[in-house]
Parts: C-alpha cells; sequence; structure tokens
C-alpha cells in the first residue's frame, strides 16, 4: 500500500488507490493485465480466424471491439468514477447537472491503438493502450456535452491537445490549476499526470509512446468504421433510371 505523503491529491483518491480492484492495483492492471490479454485477444483471434477463415471479414470490427473495452476498463482509476473527485472539470458546472466525458473520444483512441496493430507494431500498441486507458475523463456540464458531440467538436483533431474539444469553456484540474484546453498539451498532461504516484510507475514505461500523427494517421483515426469495421466511404449519388 502506498502512504499519501503530500496534500498534492484527494483523500478520497488515496482510499480508492489504495482499495484497488478485487486486490489488483492500478499498476499492475496497466502493466500486466492490459498489454498481456491484448496479445492474447488479438492471438486468439488469429488462430480462430485460421481455423475459420470467413471469421476474418469481422476481424477489424473484433479487433476495435476489444480494444473498446480494454480502454473502458478503468475501475482503478477515481476520476472514471462520478462518485469521486475529478482529475478536471469545468469550472462553475454545477454538481447534478453534469457528465463525465472522454476528451479524446474512445472511438478515435481505440482506432490510434489498432493503428500500430495493422502496422505489425504490438509493443507500440501495447503502450498506446496503456496511454488511452490513462487519460482522465472530464466532468463537463450537460449543455457542454451535447454542444461538442455535433459538427467539428465531435473528434478530437490533434492528439497534442487532448482537451482542444472544450475550447469554449475553462477547465479547473484537481490541484485546482486552471487551464486553457486549446493551449494544454499532451506533454502537460503526461506531466500532471506522472506527479500522482499510484500510477507513475505506468508513465514510465509508457512515456515513449508515440503521440504525434501525420496528417494520414489522423485522418484514418477519425475514421467511423461501419458495421464490418471498416472505415465508412463517402456515399455516392445514384442517379434515379
Amino acid at each position: 500500500m502506498i502512504e499519501k505523503d503530500s496534500n498534492m491529491i484527494p483523500d478520497d483518491w488515496v482510499m480508492w488507490f489504495n482499495a484497488g480492484w478485487h486486490d489488483i492495483s492500478a499498476i499492475e492492471w496497466a502493466t500486466i493485465w492490459l498489454p498481456n490479454r491484448l496479445e492474447s485477444e488479438l492471438q486468439t483471434l488469429k488462430d480462430f480466424t485460421r481455423l475459420y477463415p470467413k471469421f476474418s471479414r469481422v476481424g477489424n470490427r473484433i479487433t476495435r471491439d476489444i480494444i473498446d473495452h480494454l480502454i473502458r476498463s478503468q475501475y482503478h482509476l477515481p476520476w472514471a468514477s462520478k462518485k469521486m473527485p475529478p482529475f478536471c472539470r469545468q469550472i462553475d458546472t454545477l454538481e447534478t447537472n453534469n457528465d463525465l466525458e472522454h476528451p479524446i473520444p474512445v472511438l478515435q483512441l481505440r482506432n490510434y491503438v489498432a493503428l500500430a496493430i495493422n502496422e505489425g507494431n504490438i509493443e507500440e500498441a501495447k503502450k498506446r493502450l496503456q496511454l488511452s486507458w490513462l487519460i482522465p475523463m472530464a466532468l463537463i456540464s450537460k449543455s457542454t456535452h451535447r454542444n461538442i458531440t455535433k459538427g467539428e467538436s465531435r473528434l478530437c483533431k490533434d492528439f497534442n491537445y487532448p482537451f482542444s474539444r472544450y475550447s469554449d469553456i475553462k477547465i479547473k484540474l484537481y490541484n485546482n490549476k486552471i487551464v486553457n484546453p486549446s493551449e494544454y498539451t499532451f506533454e502537460e498532461l503526461i506531466s500532471d499526470l506522472s506527479k500522482i504516484e499510484y500510477i507513475s510507475p505506468i508513465i514510465d514505461k509508457i512515456k515513449d509512446a508515440r503521440v504525434k500523427m501525420t496528417e494520414d494517421e489522423m485522418e484514418e483515426i477519425k475514421k467511423i468504421p461501419d458495421r464490418k469495421g471498416h472505415p465508412r466511404r463517402s456515399k455516392r449519388k445514384i442517379s434515379k433510371l
């Protein structure tokens, strides 16, 4: 058990981290379960489709579903629960009229991980999965949540600025630091996360994961897959005879 040695993080977080989840710590989950579970699932899918090639048609969709589930398994992170003080919150948000939301949509995060898998770089995919799992959720008002699910703010355009979808609001971190979402960089986020001793060993293992994406890669990451797991193609206009 790690004892709190400063007033930097909320007391409720200390209790949550120390309690773990089924006696498993956040560090164990992130460094043992997540990467090994991903590798195991991918190997199982590979072996299965070798026996039943027909199922390879849905391989992309199944892979993304696996990643999606692992990213959302944030049981060890206090800021993933509305019962706990958030990592960051919209300033002046009412206590009872808000939502917890992923600043970078999980749809994009799973594409970010899948991109490394498709390139054959499983070790990089593991680091991206761990990083995606760690990214804190934000407590924002329901009206802000509704607004960003429409139009250009629906997706994150640049991972270098993970909270950029909230450009119209101000955000306060758990340590009372006020940040401008349009200027708060991924490096700053990683720095703030690394100060939390319960997860800092995870950061040490994945800090070289590549976040800066090329324009082509970001276009791939922003694509919404169809029912078969393939990127949607633009609809063609069909003339009526």
